[in-house]
């Protein structure tokens, strides 16, 4: 069951928005020279007029409410699959332990009929790694969908939230991710996540 157990819980990997840079597109009818003063020109620009924030995406999926519900739900389904999995390998287990003693003592009327037990526990463990896989299979599959329901949120609330906040650039950083270091000012991962609850909220009281 190492598979199932080693599954991992909802994570979303580094995103990085991008938000408006046709603003600072350079013309593509100068000339080289033109060209080169241009992009520096630009460069000068974008170092000092841009507008950067960042959301901890981290921090995010341990207090968007969306995001624990989902993952509680998850936990759920996962300890129902171990469960089912924990059941039948027991089984198997009383069942091949029984055969050995068996075996082991001469209870057996013939070869033929200890061999034909035998192909039913080589059968019943077949059965037990199929089981095996398909519930992981289910699992992630299911972790799969949960993630892009998130990611679908996430990002789409910064792109609604980002209409009135006017931002150039929004990163996004999780574990060793984009940002190593940032001014704390530029941090809106609580205006976030406090719009995303409101959304989420909302709309489980419908």
């Amino acid at each position: 069951m190492e598979k199932i157990k080693n599954i991992a819980l909802i994570v979303l990997g580094v995103l990085v928005i991008w938000l408006f840079i046709d603003r600072y597109a350079i013309s593509k009818h100068t000339t080289s020279a033109e060209n080169k003063t241009a992009v520096e020109t630009t460069k000068d620009s974008i170092s000092t007029n841009i507008n950067i924030a960042y959301v901890n995406i981290d921090s995010v999926l341990l207090t968007y409410e969306q995001s624990i519900k989902m993952n509680e739900d998850f936990m759920a389904k996962r300890q129902k699959s171990e469960n089912e999995f924990t059941k039948k390998a027991k089984q198997f287990e009383k069942d091949y332990l029984a055969f050995q003693e068996k075996a082991q003592r001469g209870g057996f009327l013939s070869q033929a009929s200890m061999e034909m037990q035998q192909r039913e526990l080589l059968e019943q463990k077949e059965r037990l790694d199929n089981l095996e896989a398909k519930l992981t299979e289910e699992l992630m599959i299911e972790q799969q969908r949960l993630n892009e329901i998130l990611y679908e949120a996430i990002v789409s609330y910064v792109e609604r939230y980002n209409m009135s906040a006017g931002y150039d650039l929004i990163l996004t950083n999780t574990g060793l991710g984009t940002i190593m270091h940032g001014n704390p000012n530029l941090n809106i991962t609580n205006e976030i996540v406090e719009g995303l609850n409101a959304e989420y909220r909302a709309a489980q009281n419908k």
